[in-house]
C-alpha cells in the first residue's frame, strides 16, 4: 500500500536501536564512570560511546530496507550455526576494538578532537560506495517485504557463449 521510494525504514530503525541505547548502555555507563573519576570524564565516555554506538548501528542497519515492525519468514534455518559465529566474533572484535579505542582516547583525551573528523570521513565513504552500488544495481532504494523462503535449491542461468 506504501510507495517504496517515499517511505524509509531505515530512519525508524536507526531510532529504535537508539532507543534502547540510551537507557541500557550510555546511562549506566555514564553513572559508573561519574562516580569513579567524575564528570568529565563521564563525559568523555558517553561521547565515545555515542560515536562507537554511531558507527555499529550503520554498519549493522547497511542495506537495510525492510518494512518494519513486520514478521517476515526468517532465512536463517540453513545457515543458522554460520549466522550465530558470525554476530559472536563481531561482538568480541567490536568489543575489543571500542575498549582499545577508548583507552587511547583516555590516554589523551585531546586525541578526542580527532573522533568528529574520522567519523564524517566513513559516513563520506560510505555514502559514496551506496551512490555507487545504486549506479552499478548492486543495491535497491525503498522498502520491501519478503515473506518468501529462501529457495533450497538455485539454478544458475550459465549460457554457453556461441
Amino acid at each position: 500500500m506504501l510507495d517504496p521510494l517515499a517511505n524509509q525504514s531505515l530512519g525508524v530503525a536507526r531510532r529504535v536501536m537508539l532507543a534502547f541505547l540510551v537507557p541500557a548502555v550510555l546511562l549506566p555507563s555514564a553513572a559508573y564512570v561519574w562516580w569513579k573519576w567524575g564528570w568529565a570524564a563521564s563525559l568523555l565516555e558517553i561521547a565515545c560511546l555515542l560515536c562507537l554506538s554511531a558507527c555499529l548501528t550503520e554498519i549493522l542497519l547497511s542495506g537495510y530496507r525492510k518494512v518494519p515492525l513486520t514478521c517476515p519468514m526468517p532465512g536463517i534455518r540453513q545457515n543458522f550455526l554460520v549466522l550465530c559465529i558470525t554476530q559472536f566474533l563481531a561482538f568480541e572484535a567490536f568489543t575489543q576494538i571500542g575498549a582499545g579505542f577508548e583507552r587511547w582516547i583516555f590516554d589523551r583525551p585531546q586525541r578526542f578532537v580527532w573522533l568528529p573528523g574520522l567519523m564524517l570521513t566513513a559516513w563520506a565513504w560510505r555514502r559514496q560506495r551506496q551512490r555507487q552500488a545504486l549506479e552499478a544495481g548492486e543495491a535497491e532504494l525503498g522498502i520491501t517485504f519478503e515473506s518468501a523462503p529462501p529457495p533450497d535449491v538455485v539454478r544458475l542461468n550459465i549460457l554457453s557463449g556461441g
